[in-house]
């Protein structure tokens, strides 16, 4: 009777080992797209503060030359020059660095979306069949109906009693 019992655990084992399997599958599925939209979020943010460092840009290009006329200034002088390109130049090496930045962090979250894919759940089901084996260790192979005594002599071999009551 114990036999079956065992055999109903082994069973109950392994059902369970593949449905947590399932779970973890699909919390890792889960995680993996988390951060297939952080990779969209931040793209989407870096194109936003593109667009705004370039609109700051022009804003101060203009406040420049605004003040550049105001002043009587000719717009394209050296030092008028001089100062839109510093400025222009400045402005770019930000961006610049802020798409960097942007890419950096898309880089991050599609390795960890990768890892999140690829990650082993086959461990319970592993799990699982280690204790289905587990719960038959315990028992002997007399349990079995195998090396049972019989005959005279009481000699057993793997299969039973020896025909003339010697062991194999």
């Amino acid at each position: 009777m114990a036999i079956y019992a065992a055999a109903a655990a082994a069973v109950m084992s392994i059902a369970g080992g593949i449905q947590q399997s399932k779970a973890q599958k699909r919390a890792a599925s889960f995680e993996a797209a988390q951060y297939e939209r952080q990779i969209e979020n931040s793209k989407v943010a870096a194109t936003q503060d593109e667009v705004q460092r370039r609109t700051e840009l022009q804003r101060v290009l203009a406040t420049q030359q605004a003040l550049r006329t105001g002043t009587g200034n000719a717009l394209f002088t050296g030092s008028s020059k001089r100062l839109a390109s510093v400025t222009t130049d400045n402005a770019e090496r930000d961006i610049a660095t802020a798409r960097l930045n942007f890419l950096q962090q898309e880089s991050q979250f599609g390795l960890a979306a990768n890892e999140a894919r690829g990650r082993n759940t086959s461990g319970p089901i592993i799990q699982g069949i280690g204790q289905a084996f587990g719960a038959f260790s315990g028992f002997k192979t007399s349990d079995f109906g195998f090396g049972e005594t019989s005959g005279k002599t009481g000699n057993t071999s793997r299969y039973g009693a020896t025909p003339h009551g010697k062991g194999r």
